[in-house]
């Protein structure tokens, strides 16, 4: 059965009664960062938002700590949630004037291994919370399984973990499936940032949050340009329709290589109970991506190039659906029995195989 998550939606500019009026329904709470709309009213903003308020005073924008320290002890009682970094607001000064209810205690660290998580998550979790977020500092692709293993590991409905950066998102997107209370967006409709933060847009129309369906199957789209393609959106709209326990993922990859390795060839999905099955290759990888199939269509052998990925019998099968893309366009879409001449420009993976 679909469970659900809370959208929490990230405000970028000093909002507008219009901006705020216009923040879908679903979003339950409203993220407040004084770096991004420094000094916005919070009952002004509790005027226009039926939801729940979170407040964030990022570590670079706090001119001391003792500032920081009055920052936080004025502000929380206006809100309904505030994060405290880890690693420098659990103090006595600030502490007793945040009640655990209104905790949400974030760390952000470096990638390391799942002792090491685990042993970061019992550190920050030993002080009482609503709330626990950790965020890891993204170095490559294979970073992005390790929050998602110890969400699995701890089996809690009160932390979000995740792997910032573009690579990252997937993680993001698969995390309440392991017990993550909520998902962060931004509020405007700009693309995928370098933070790896998507738009609550986003998150509702590409993975229909905030329901979260069951998955056992992953399919996704392997590239470094991947979030302009509405493969995600469609997708997922039909598993949803067709009530299809799968979810269809963007791989941003910087190597093909190196996400064959971590992420296929070491089953890494497998380690969360999750099969991938199929991939969608786009440039610049389709040659790449040819070379480590173990079996290959004729077309696609002899084109060198694949930009369809799918796993039967164990085994991945490389494919190409590049020709059918310009198949019918002899009359309007309808085969014609006039010869006629065509040209084609560009000798990648899809001009060859056309």
């Amino acid at each position: 059965m679909a469970g659900t998550i809370a959208l929490v939606a990230t405000l970028t500019e000093p909002p507008s009664r219009e901006t705020v009026r216009e923040i879908p329904d679903a979003v339950t709470w409203l993220e407040i960062r004084e770096d991004l709309v420094k000094g916005v009213s919070a009952a002004w903003l509790r005027n226009h938002f039926a939801g729940k308020l979170l407040y964030t005073l990022p570590i670079h924008h706090s001119d001391s700590q003792i500032a920081r320290q009055q920052t936080l002890v004025r502000t929380a009682p206006e809100y309904d949630m505030v994060s405290l970094d880890a690693d420098c607001d659990l103090s006595p000064e600030v502490l007793p004037a945040i009640p655990v209810e209104k905790r949400l205690i974030c760390w952000k660290g470096p990638s390391g291994d799942l002792a090491y998580l685990r042993s970061t998550f019992a550190r920050i979790s030993a002080v009482p919370a609503r709330a626990y977020s950790m965020i890891i500092k993204n170095s490559g692709i294979m970073d992005a399984i390790k929050p998602l293993l110890l969400l699995k590991e701890l089996g809690r409905k009160d932390v979000i973990a995740t792997c910032e950066g573009k690579s990252g998102l997937w993680s993001r997107v698969l995390a309440p499936q392991f017990g993550a209370p909520l998902v962060f967006g931004r509020l405007d409709e700009k693309p995928v940032s370098d933070s790896g933060e998507p738009s609550i847009r986003q998150l509702m129309e590409d993975y229909g949050f905030p329901a979260v369906h069951p998955v056992r199957e992953v399919y996704g789209i392997v590239g470094n340009r991947v979030f302009q393609s509405p493969s995600p959106r469609l997708h997922n709209a039909g598993y949803r329709a067709l009530d299809y326990p799968a979810l269809f993922l963007p791989f941003h990859v910087e190597s093909f290589e190196d996400f064959w390795r971590g992420i296929i060839e070491a089953s890494a999905l497998e380690q969360l109970g999750l099969a991938i099955k199929g991939l969608t290759i786009v440039s610049p990888y389709k040659e790449a991506a040819c070379a480590a199939a173990a079996l290959r269509s004729p077309v696609a052998s002899k084109a060198g190039a694949s930009n369809i990925f799918v796993k039967k019998n164990g085994s991945w099968e490389a494919h190409t659906t590049d020709p059918e893309s310009i198949a019918g366009v002899a009359g309007n879409g309808h085969k014609s029995a006039l010869p006629f001449t065509a040209a084609v420009i560009g000798c990648g993976g899809a001009g060859r195989a056309i």
